[in-house]
């Protein structure tokens, strides 16, 4: 039973409606720990982070570009490691979790 409300939690809030789910929690039988949820949220937060792959160029005048996104840190960071995302001393790819 809680594995179904715990693919329910993501689902909201994915989309950002954890007050939702909160409140469809505390219409059942469930009690509800304010904590339980703040942690959850922090730890879907953390999962379901947007990783941007950006080609990072050293001639100076020229601005960096959006390759791809990754949904997980190791997925950018497998990306950025492979012999195809660089050329030594031209460009290099690299990861940020902030759109830029």
């Amino acid at each position: 039973m809680l594995q179904v409300w715990i693919i329910t939690f993501v689902k909201y809030a994915r989309q950002n409606l954890i007050k939702r789910f909160v409140m469809k929690l505390t219409r059942t039988n469930i009690a509800v720990n304010p904590l339980f949820v703040s942690e959850v949220t922090l730890l879907i937060n953390k999962i379901m982070k947007t990783y941007y792959i950006y080609r990072f160029y050293s001639d100076e005048n020229r601005n960096k570009r959006l390759i791809t996104t990754f949904n997980t840190l190791k997925e950018a960071q497998e990306y950025c490691q492979r012999e195809d995302t660089h050329k030594k001393g031209v460009w290099f790819d690299g990861y940020s979790d902030k759109k830029q």
